[in-house]
């Protein structure tokens, strides 16, 4: 067993450290997009102020406003947007597959969309890290008490995964940081070490947590003819990383690989994938150089700073709303003066810096393509048509990712929760 851990936790190392060398540009990222998110490289403490030298909310609220449309029109929650087929045409002509397929389609929905399985806020989050890092995870299991879906996502940084020969992601090893307490509730108490337990009634150590590493990988021995484990095509363990033991209850194996794992783009040699928000980056940055810039020479404009003449202030000038200053008004009669304190001219170039931080702007919108589905907001309203029409031409510019996200999102999605649904006896029997 202890050879076995060893093994496991040397290939659970392996994979994991395909992320190491992305964790700066990720950590860059999540500083200009995604707010308390930036802990790759840093760690934030419970209610600690996040970045203060963001200037400029506009690529943030870009990269929101793609997720959110990718999310509508792939998986709009208006309109079935997935249907169980069948690839015999001949068959799909008969009335008895047509009503089980249509049933199937109908319960599948129901299940998904339950509000105790969490699909809604869980895929909103990995549409988020698609757009921002390039790639997600959307992790499909059954509850616990076998009463309808669960779905999980997990932060790009707690997890790493590997392709076959044929570009198929078939192995993912992530990190899971658990309080006691949590533990236990996914465990149970008789598959936990001793220290654990303990830490669990120890009010100095309730908020303790553990680290807890899962593997998922094909199973090279596979007999799908056969009953049991040899029949899973991957096989998975979860290890108490801290006491090198794996725990019990999770040594097993999926039927069909437990997560969809979408990724925007990549190029060849990279299982990782590229995303709008890296397209941005150095416009993005730039913005905020600029916001930073535009804000200081506005206070400028408006609170110029102010020439006072030596050995003229008794006190100290006060430039303050309702600041009282102390001058000697013989100097002021001895030399040339006419006032005791006047502005530095400031020469202001706003309007320019204006129409450049304007043109940037634009610049990282369009590159996260919201020139495309953003309606006009005044004006000749559009019609329905052009409506449309807009939103065709944005599937058009997207086409190639789409064509990526069907097959690795929604189609290992769809695959993973039929084969629960119909394991657990959720569907009517097959018609003949």
């Amino acid at each position: 067993m202890a050879d076995l851990v060893q093994t496991l936790l040397s290939r659970h190392k392996s994979i994991r450290a395909k992320v190491d060398p992305w964790m700066d540009y990720w950590q860059e990222l999540a500083e200009v997009y995604m707010p308390g998110k930036d802990t790759f490289t840093s760690a934030l403490q419970e209610g600690e102020r996040m970045r203060e030298d963001i200037y400029d909310g506009t690529p943030r609220a870009a990269a929101r406003d793609l997720a959110a449309a990718i999310d509508g029109l792939i998986k709009p929650k208006t309109s079935k947007w997935s249907m169980p087929t069948i690839d015999d045409e001949e068959l799909l002509e008969n009335e008895n597959v047509k009503l089980w397929l249509e049933t199937v389609g109908d319960i599948a929905w129901k299940i998904r969309y339950n509000p105790k399985a969490g699909f809604i806020q869980r895929s909103a989050e990995t549409d988020r890290y698609l757009t921002v890092f390039g790639h997600g995870m959307l992790w499909i299991q059954e509850r616990r008490d076998r009463s309808g879906l669960l779905y999980k996502t997990y932060f790009i940084r707690d997890f790493g995964f590997e392709e076959d020969g044929d570009g198929q992601i078939n192995a993912i090893a992530l990190d899971e940081y658990l309080t006691p307490a949590q533990a236990i509730g996914r465990f149970g108490p008789s598959n936990l070490k001793k220290e654990i337990l303990d830490a669990a009634s120890d009010p100095k150590l309730q908020q303790t947590k553990f680290c807890f590493a899962q593997i998922v990988l094909p199973r090279d021995d596979r007999d799908a003819e056969k009953l049991g484990k040899r029949s899973m095509a991957f096989v998975t363990a979860v290890i108490d990383v801290k006491h090198e033991s794996i725990i019990g209850n999770t040594e097993g194996g999926f039927q069909e690989f437990p997560a969809a794992i979408p990724r925007w783009d990549t190029v060849p040699g990279s299982a990782f994938g590229r995303s709008v928000g890296m397209l941005a980056l150095a416009d993005s940055l730039t913005l905020q150089a600029m916001g930073k810039t535009l804000l200081i020479g506005g206070e400028r404009a408006v609170d110029p700073p102010a020439l006072v003449p030596s050995d003229l202030f008794v006190s100290p000038a006060r430039t303050f709303p309702g600041g009282l200053s102390v001058f000697d008004p013989q100097v002021l009669a001895d030399t040339t003066l006419n006032q005791p304190i006047f502005p530095w001219p400031v020469a202001t170039q706003l309007p320019i810096g204006r129409d450049m931080q304007y043109d940037y702007r634009q610049m990282v919108e369009a590159a996260f393509f919201k020139n495309l589905f953003r309606l006009p907001i005044e004006g000749r309203q559009m019609t329905a048509t052009e409506i449309l029409e807009r939103k065709e031409e944005f599937v058009r510019v997207l086409g190639p990712t789409f064509g990526r996200l069907e097959p690795e999102y929604l189609g290992a999605q769809c695959e993973r929760e039929f084969g629960i649904m119909e394991r657990a006896g959720a569907f009517p029997p097959r018609p003949e």
